[in-house]
């Protein structure tokens, strides 16, 4: 599916206005890579059980030369319902759909 996703959900490369993707279970980052890269005005954030998953989509988008700014990964149990709370991550002004 990875391959097909951009070509399928092809919304996700629109860049005006700038956009923000989430996914849970994101592993290490193989469907948000390709988002980052097709959209250039787009951040992402990225949340997975394991914390070797997220540092190896940190450390891919980095190496991609994608800004720091545009990814943020953290490592969370999403069956939790403190899962993004404990993370703090800074979703003010974001539109969540």
């Amino acid at each position: 599916m990875r391959r097909y996703l951009l070509l399928e959900f092809s919304c996700l490369t629109i860049s005006q206005p700038p956009q923000h993707f989430m996914e849970i279970g994101c592993g290490c980052g193989s469907s948000l890579l390709p988002v980052l890269k097709a959209n250039p005005t787009c951040t992402v954030t990225g949340t997975d059980l394991s914390h070797t998953a997220v540092d190896m989509f940190k450390r891919a988008a980095a190496k991609a030369g994608i800004a720091t700014h545009r990814f943020t990964g953290y490592a969370a149990d999403s069956t939790q319902a403190d899962a993004v709370g404990a993370a703090k991550p800074d979703l003010q002004g974001e539109l969540w759909v």
